[in-house]
């Protein structure tokens, strides 16, 4: 999932994200305020550059909520489970 503009919220209930593969952020990315409600598993994605779960960059932010799980991700650079270069994540 990659967000690059605006303010958004998603996604909301039981999600999974698993197995991506990506530059940045293999399971999700964002250079914007990314808001997600609800359980998250973000597990077993791959970047090759940084986060292989999650990567922030450009200021962005991602809030996860209620017990959201990131888990057995990799990457070839930096942060297999959370990376990037200037943006905040933040669990809630």
């Amino acid at each position: 999932m990659r967000v690059a503009s605006g303010r958004r919220t998603a996604p909301r209930g039981h999600t999974l994200i698993v197995g991506n593969r990506a530059k940045r952020g293999g399971g999700m990315c964002s250079s914007v305020l990314l808001s997600v409600v609800g359980h998250v598993v973000i597990r077993g994605n791959h970047s090759s550059v940084t986060g292989g779960g999650v990567s922030v960059f450009n200021n962005g932010e991602i809030h996860l909520r209620q017990a959201s799980e990131i888990r057995g991700n990799r990457t070839e650079g930096d942060g297999g489970g959370v990376g990037g270069d200037i943006g905040a994540i933040k669990l809630q």
